[in-house]
């Protein structure tokens, strides 16, 4: 095959793929999680849902200083579920609180059950709902090594993934539920620092002001509740505890995450680099992002894909199990294409096995992570550039199939 050429999809080595790294990652988290219940006596069976049901214990008994004081929190922890000295402190903002309320309610098992299962049907709806296979692009969401990950640690990574998928995916059907949508991914701020940009470059100015009031509004109820001293532990203990693990922490959590602030990290450069190579990644996503929703050709799900990639490189601090976005991207441009270039088609395999790649090269200090985050981006851009300079078939999106058509 000659450089540049295309050839169409083959869709069932690509399931072939899918079933193989699920059934390889699936293996290893398995192992993962008996060790977790053995330790905790069997107490624990995920360690983030762990985290959150006993945040939410805490919030229904009132102990709020232990809530937002990491040291307090993974000492009762320890003491509430027997879990190990590993499980972390609660992490998340005074107002990112509400979404774990129930959880206190239920038993543990059923409970993180419950959790999944809503929150992977609210991402799957999101992607899902207008595409033409749908029964498959769902299964493929499932299985994808970030959905496991996330499936694992009973993390909220299909929670933030439904909050910024259907965010962006709904701006122009409903862009006051839109904004609302993303107004509630202010739990996690850091996945949506390309949002603001992107809706005022799109005109989505009525999501932008939505979002601008539920992000208000959650923030002052939260002020209500707790206080201005929920929000002093958190910055104060979280967010320093955070921007240390994230600045000089060595471990897993960390050495796995493939941002650009860790791959120069891993690199040894200095932390003033770092944060400079962080600031310059920011700023291609923020362009990149910026260019594509400016671009009135461009179907908004293939726009919507370019800030779920984007998100990544902007961010520098971020879970894997939040990586299920990447793999809600590849759905939605792959439901698109007709053709891909080999380039394409290996940089497509990385992309979903990346959670994995990370987890073997990480802990060994080898970057490749953010290396390919930012060659898949790029090479994003560069399709959709073409996609307005060329009428070549081979090259081209193809037309949203009838079942991506608006509903009646």
């Amino acid at each position: 095959m000659k450089s540049g050429e295309t050839r169409s999809v083959n869709w069932r080595w690509a399931a072939a793929f899918i079933a193989l790294a699920a059934l390889a990652e699936s293996v290893l988290l398995g192992i993962r999680n008996y060790w977790l219940f053995v330790a905790s006596n069997g107490h624990v069976i995920s360690a983030d849902y762990s985290i959150f049901r006993f945040a939410s214990v805490l919030f229904w008994r009132g102990d709020w200083a232990t809530l937002f004081d990491p040291a307090l929190f993974i000492a009762a922890h320890a003491r509430f579920d027997d879990a190990p000295p590993v499980i972390a402190a609660f992490p998340y903002p005074p107002s990112g609180v509400w979404f774990i309320l129930p959880l206190a309610a239920l038993p543990n098992f059923p409970g993180l059950f419950l959790w999944l299962a809503l929150t992977f049907a609210a991402f799957a709806w999101a992607i899902c709902r207008r595409h033409g296979r749908w029964p498959a692009a769902a299964l493929a969401l499932l299985l994808a090594p970030g959905s496991l990950i996330n499936i694992s640690y009973g993390q909220n990574g299909f929670l933030a993934a439904a909050l910024l998928c259907g965010g962006l995916l709904l701006l122009e059907e409903s862009p006051l539920l839109a904004g609302l949508l993303i107004g509630l991914l202010s739990f996690k701020p850091q996945l949506g620092l390309l949002l603001p940009f992107v809706l005022i470059a799109g005109g989505h100015y009525r999501a932008l002001i939505a979002a601008a009031i539920t992000t208000a509004v959650l923030l002052l109820a939260s002020l209500w509740l707790f206080g201005t001293s929920g929000w002093m532990e958190y910055i104060s203990g979280t967010m320093a505890m955070q921007r240390s693990t994230l600045q000089s922490a060595t471990g897993a959590m960390v050495m796995t995450m493939p941002s650009v602030l860790v791959a120069g990290r891993m690199l040894g450069l200095p932390l003033a680099v770092d944060y400079g190579l962080q600031g310059a990644a920011g700023l291609l996503a923020v362009g990149g992002a910026v260019w594509a929703f400016r671009r009135r050709s461009v179907a908004l799900p293939v726009k919507a894909a370019v800030v779920m990639v984007g998100a990544f490189l902007a961010s520098p601090y971020f879970s894997t199990s939040d990586l299920c976005i990447l793999a809600a991207a590849q759905v939605i441009l792959l439901s698109r294409y007709r053709a891909l270039s080999p380039m394409e088609y290996a940089l497509h395999a990385l992309i979903w096995v990346l959670p994995m790649l990370t987890a073997a090269l990480g802990p060994a200090h080898i970057p490749l992570g953010s290396m390919i985050l930012l060659a898949f981006f790029g090479l994003l851009l560069k399709r959709l550039a073409s996609e307005e300079n060329t009428a070549s078939p081979g090259a081209r999106l193809a037309a949203p199939l009838p079942a991506d058509r608006a509903a009646p």
